[in-house]
């Protein structure tokens, strides 16, 4: 019986180390690390994204980390000033007339409209879509979600954008 005893407190010893050892540390690695680096000495950040993903479930993916990104610029201090340019296949997904998708596209396709409002709706966040794509894709101006505002061409927002000191990504 004593060696029963001996046993389980032994392994009522090792399981609260380990229990302890894990609360120590998981706190610890899930810490975010910082980017003081890149920010230092940063207030505003002014990105244009170019974007032509046409595809909702990868679009979807992108647009979350982007918005990440907005959360993380804010929490360290920073300013986040994003245009949006959207060209090319992707006008297909911000078109509000009827088009036929799978079901997971449309819940893919869903999600990411309510996300692109989400986004919209927060400070220093322009969304334009190119005419002369929509033109090009037989799309309509007027059949472009809301929250995007139908520009001349998106190529001149890129180059005037730049020269304004947007940092260029690109999402293809």
């Amino acid at each position: 019986m004593e060696a029963v005893l001996n046993k389980y407190k032994s392994f009522t010893i090792v399981c609260m180390y380990i229990i302890l050892t894990i609360s120590i540390t998981l706190p610890a690695l899930a810490e975010k690390p910082s980017d003081e680096n890149a920010l230092k000495d940063i207030s505003q950040a002014k990105v244009i994204w170019d974007i032509t993903i046409s595809d909702p479930k990868r679009l979807l993916r992108v647009m979350r980390v982007i918005s990440t990104t907005y959360d993380d610029l804010v929490e360290q201090n920073v300013q986040p000033q994003m245009i949006f340019a959207f060209r090319g296949g992707v006008l297909r997904l911000l078109d509000n007339s009827e088009k036929e998708r799978s079901s997971e596209d449309d819940q893919a396709h869903q999600e990411l409209l309510l996300l692109i409002n989400e986004i919209s709706m927060r400070n220093g966040v322009v969304m334009e879509s190119c005419s002369v794509a929509a033109h090009l894709m037989g799309i309509d101006n007027e059949n472009i979600i809301t929250e995007v505002v139908p520009v001349g061409n998106t190529f001149v927002s890129l180059i005037g954008y730049q020269q304004q000191g947007y940092a260029l990504i690109p999402i293809y």
